[in-house]
């Protein structure tokens, strides 16, 4: 906590961050749980929802001429003379430039970046909808919430404030998907034994990719160019970065 605290008083001097501590004797205000020993404030992070944010993003870019081909994975990518040979399971294209932002979904069709990748899956969990009266107990400022140890969990409510998700290491590569979903609701009453009781609605997961040295890289390597290791803030990361 005290390391969190000094560096939570960095951010406010240095970068003029609204950031500052919460101790233990007033963390029941902002989050209903003896679980944690104090934790940081940091109102310069928000959240969004990916699906919206994905459409809009794939709006904008169909309106702008663009032609998106779903559903076609590249099989190779292979120099042809100034440009670039790229086979796909509908065909082949010419193209002088090609971009490889697969990140947790790389295949095959890069076996160059496909050794130098950690996919990990990550997985959701959605509450059925929890009675005002405890949301407001257990969220009471309905603000999103991450963990600090290196495999922790992350939490919010929904945006209507009736459902809490939680997310975290899924722990599987392939396979029934219960173990991992119990695993991570167990996590959640371990926070929260309000809701030992509270049933799930939704379990999900998808992939992300790590650099060993958990830092994303854009690079060139033989004319492609490559935007990877997003380490689980591709959502932030990948759109900053183009």
């Amino acid at each position: 906590y005290e390391k969190m605290a000094r560096g939570a008083e960095v951010l406010a001097k240095r970068l003029g961050i609204e950031s500052y501590a919460v101790p233990y004797a007033e963390q029941r205000d902002y989050i209903g749980t003896d679980f944690y020993r104090g934790g940081v404030i940091r109102m310069d992070i928000g959240g969004l929802h990916p699906a919206k944010f994905h459409a809009e993003l794939l709006r904008v870019a169909l309106a702008s001429g663009l032609t998106v081909h779903s559903s076609t994975p590249v099989t190779s990518i292979e120099r042809d003379g100034s440009g670039f040979r790229v086979a796909t399971s509908a065909g082949t294209v010419q193209a002088r430039q090609v971009l490889v932002c697969t990140n947790g979904y790389t295949d095959g069709a890069s076996p160059f970046l496909r050794r130098r990748l950690v996919p990990v899956r990550s997985r959701i969990i959605a509450t059925e909808e929890v009675a005002p009266e405890v949301m407001a107990r257990l969220m009471p400022k309905l603000m999103m919430m991450g963990e600090g140890r290196e495999l922790g969990f992350y939490y919010r409510p929904s945006p209507d404030g009736r459902r809490i998700l939680l997310g975290g290491r899924d722990s599987s590569r392939v396979g029934d998907p219960v173990a991992p979903t119990l695993r991570l609701r167990n996590g959640l009453v371990e926070i929260f034994p309000e809701l030992e009781k509270v049933r799930l609605s939704h379990s999900w997961f998808g992939n992300v990719a790590m650099h060993r040295d958990m830092i994303p890289r854009i690079f060139e390597k033989n004319g492609v160019v490559y935007a990877t290791g997003f380490c689980g803030s591709g959502v932030v990361w990948a759109p900053w970065v183009g």
